[in-house]
């Protein structure tokens, strides 16, 4: 098995396309079919299955390929870290963030990584738990920043929280029902939830459960903040936030809060790392920036009441 091939794979399943695949691997069509027969007959197993749309995966295929990525992924980094302790720099870090991160914490961290790692290019993904931790098992990511629901143990995944942030129940100024004091009041409404079930949001439906109220019925779960935010103007939709991103949004949106009587859940803010996989040079040093961004948000915190901007 030849890491070309281990490429093969990756581009091809993330194509589509044997034809799309040479072109970004730069090699001809007929090279890269060869380079997969040959795989195939290595491991006696078909891994990709023609469809009237392309290629896709085959069940055996789906495991080759994050065996690939993740092979690859090392690879990079190990390149990277080489270079980078040569002082010839360069090299990728890549980040998986929820909303909270990308708005409150990475700006900051990166104006000051950016002194030091001019040419490292930093890929940003969009993501939640429990699917940050998934790309980072998978060496898709190098590190995550973002609430998690509970600290639990994770295995092979190194947690550092730094401190629980508030939650608000917020809606759109113009909602004829902003004025409510309790969650029961509105529990029939429209609500936006940010995120996936299994996700922070996630504490929200166990509180709900433990003070015996029953959960919303018209719920449209959205995986984007700006998709939220969209959705809360045009439809007078509840949501619960965190204090920072309302802190974010309120003004940009004409977001209010709703001031109700029930205890709301917290969000642990944390940074999670691969214990097994050692951080380059660049990614150790942008994590350190991190670190420090979510010390002074945390004394921040501690020194304003909830909801204050």
């Amino acid at each position: 098995m030849q890491l070309d091939q281990l490429r093969a794979v990756a581009m091809i399943a993330e194509t589509g396309s044997f034809r799309q695949a040479a072109i970004r691997l730069r090699r001809s069509q007929p090279a890269l079919t060869k380079a997969i027969k040959l795989l195939e007959g290595h491991v006696n197993v078909s891994i990709f299955q023609r469809t009237p749309r392309g290629v896709r995966l085959t069940e055996v295929g789906e495991r080759l390929y994050l065996r690939a990525k993740s092979i690859l992924s090392e690879i990079q980094m190990m390149e990277d870290e080489v270079a980078q302790l040569g002082g010839r720099g360069g090299g990728f870090v890549r980040v998986g963030t929820s909303p909270v991160g990308g708005t409150s914490i990475l700006p900051q961290a990166i104006r000051q990584f950016r002194r030091t790692w001019p040419d490292v290019e930093i890929e940003i993904v969009n993501s939640l738990y429990p699917q940050s931790f998934n790309l980072l098992r998978e060496a898709s990511l190098d590190m995550v920043v973002g609430p998690i629901p509970q600290i639990e143990p994770h295995g092979s995944i190194s947690i550092e929280t730094y401190y629980e942030m508030d939650s608000i129940i917020v809606t759109h100024r113009n909602n004829p029902r902003k004025g409510a004091t309790s969650i029961r009041e509105i529990i029939d409404e429209n609500w936006v939830l940010l995120g996936p079930a299994e996700g922070p949001s996630g504490l929200f439906a166990g509180m709900l459960l433990e003070q015996s109220i029953s959960l919303p019925k018209v719920v449209t779960r959205c995986h984007s903040l700006s998709g939220t935010l969209a959705l809360i103007a045009t439809t007078n939709a509840f949501c619960i936030l965190s204090n920072e991103l309302f802190n974010y949004a309120s003004s940009r949106h004409d977001l209010v809060a709703i001031k109700v009587t029930e205890k709301l859940p917290r969000f642990k803010l944390a940074l999670a790392t691969y214990k097994g996989r050692p951080l380059t040079p660049a990614a150790a040093d942008l994590a350190k920036h991190i670190h420090r961004r979510m010390i002074t948000l945390a004394r921040e915190t501690d020194a304003k009441p909830a909801g204050a901007n």
